[in-house]
């Protein structure tokens, strides 16, 4: 799967990126989302040291970008209940319209 290398959200851009790591940080997080560098970072790795799947990688890379929105235009509002419970609502639909990291596809204004 190609995966997304940035993101925009807000007018701020996002770099991506992926590590071949089990865990971003002590609490076996598999994801992080970092306002002042601009960056989402997610593991590739399970805590076991195997891949992590294509749809677990790209459910961690759609939940990052839901904390990003969540700082950004809601003020860090949500809980991490809530950004996970929207975060996965979120992964569902663009899966859905297959609008996954490996589709390329352009937005056309309806006239």
């Amino acid at each position: 799967m190609i995966y997304p290398k940035s993101i925009q959200i807000g007018g701020h851009v996002y770099q991506i990126i992926l590590e071949n790591i089990p865990s971003i940080d002590s609490e076996s997080n598999v994801g992080e989302h970092h306002y002042g560098k601009s960056t989402l970072r997610v593991a590739t790795r399970n805590i076991d040291s195997t891949q992590r799947s294509e749809q677990a990688i790209m459910e961690t890379i759609c939940h990052e970008m839901c904390h990003a929105v969540n700082y950004i235009f809601c003020h860090s509002e949500l809980t991490e209940k809530q950004v996970a419970s929207f975060s996965q609502g979120v992964y569902q639909v663009l899966s859905q319209l297959q609008l996954t990291a490996d589709v390329k596809c352009k937005l056309v204004p309806i006239v």
